[in-house]
């Protein structure tokens, strides 16, 4: 019990110094705690080809292109429910710096991807009318587009057999999903887009199948492979979300960018507790000698110095994490609409981890004091410091 009022005398009798110690750790915790909660996201995307229900058939080669008829082929595979395909499409509306982009697409997408959302007489419109275009929500709140509206559109990479790169299209339907960042994409015909091309007809920039056994989407995506192995266009087949974490990865390093950040933090971390407890441990080099006076062992007054540190990092640290995990669902679903990345919470791996990181600062900050309190000697009165 004479630990525990020494203990708490002493964080009470520097309250500002205490503060400002437990801010520092709990705002290294917090920020430590959501890197880890983004991390462990980004690495649930394309985790576990089991759990796929759709794959996605892209070129080996970059900038490639797949021919139509092998669509066929895919569809008529063993396991395979249904296929669809699209063709990338970018371009500039009105000016160079508005730029806009979406796929071509044929009707079955739609039965593949059910998260678009329009009145019915929108999706009427648009399978009726041959030089129809969708967008989505974001995209025409940006742009001010209304449903009727034309809309011509400068392609950057697709001229039209009449020698134009100005596809001109009519707004059917503004659709909306659960995703912001779908909400940014156009849709047209892919009949007209094919028709109106002036190269690249009889091509598609990807497959999409959804398949019928999830557990069965390593073999069917072999079996699809194996389809143009040995020709002008051989492929690459995997789940729908390793492909979207293929694409998180080319974007940035994530791994690289939280180890940096983190051992960032961690040192500043240690130097600020550190140099505090070492300042501590001179300026109060009078009393812990009285202490030595009072038949106090070394190793009872060095527990002293880190049960100090010990609360200070304790308290900060779940603090902390606790802000991190009030915060970070913000963060993962600004994530989740802009980038598709999964939402998640702070796990008990993470509570974990934050416990051992606790334990670490702890002992890491605990040497140099503990070494100063044991070579501390008092002789005829005079205290050496």
């Amino acid at each position: 019990m004479r630990w525990t009022h020494l203990l708490w005398a002493e964080l009470a009798r520097r309250p500002l110094r205490t503060g400002l110690m437990l801010l520092a750790v709990g705002a290294a915790f917090t920020l430590l705690g959501l890197l880890g909660s983004l991390t462990a996201a980004l690495h649930a995307v394309g985790q576990g080809e089991r759990s796929a229900h759709r794959l996605v058939t892209v070129p080996q080669a970059r900038g490639g292109a797949l021919p139509l008829a092998l669509a066929e082929r895919i569809a008529t595979m063993p396991g395979v429910a249904q296929v669809t395909y699209n063709h990338f499409f970018f371009g500039s509306w009105q000016r160079a710096d508005q730029q806009v982009g979406g796929f071509a697409v044929p009707s079955s997408w739609f039965t593949v991807f059910r998260g678009y959302h329009m009145p019915p007489q929108q999706w009427r419109a648009f399978e009726t009318t041959r030089s129809g275009l969708l967008t989505g929500a974001a995209m025409a709140h940006r742009y001010g587009w209304r449903v009727g509206e034309q809309i011509p559109i400068r392609a950057s990479a697709f001229m039209q057999r009449n020698g134009s790169s100005v596809w001109m299209f009519t707004l059917c339907g503004i659709y909306r999903t659960r995703r912001r960042d779908r909400e940014n994409t156009l849709f047209l015909h892919w009949s007209d887009f094919e028709a109106a091309r002036a190269r690249g007809r009889g091509t598609v920039g990807a497959y999409i199948e959804q398949i019928d056994y999830r557990r069965a989407a390593g073999r069917i995506a072999l079996a699809i492979d194996a389809l143009s192995r040995n020709s002008a266009h051989p492929t690459r087949t995997r789940a729908f979300s390793a492909e979207a974490a293929h694409y998180v990865a080319q974007i940035f390093d994530v791994s690289l960018i939280v180890h940096d950040v983190g051992t960032a933090v961690l040192l500043t971390m240690l130097l600020v507790i550190g140099n505090v407890m070492a300042y501590s441990v001179r300026e109060r080099a009078g009393e812990f000698a009285l202490l030595k006076a009072l038949s106090l062992r070394n190793h009872q007054i060095v527990a002293l110095v880190v049960a100090e540190a010990a609360v200070v990092c304790a308290v900060g640290g779940v603090g902390g994490l606790a802000v991190a995990a009030a915060l970070q669902a913000g963060m993962l679903r600004y994530f989740w609409h802009h980038f598709g990345v999964p939402t998640g919470a702070v796990g008990d791996a993470l509570w974990g981890q934050g416990l051992a990181l606790t334990l670490g600062v702890v002992g890491a900050v605990s040497i140099v004091p503990a070494w100063r309190i044991v070579h501390l000697r008092t002789a005829g009165g005079r205290i050496a410091r």
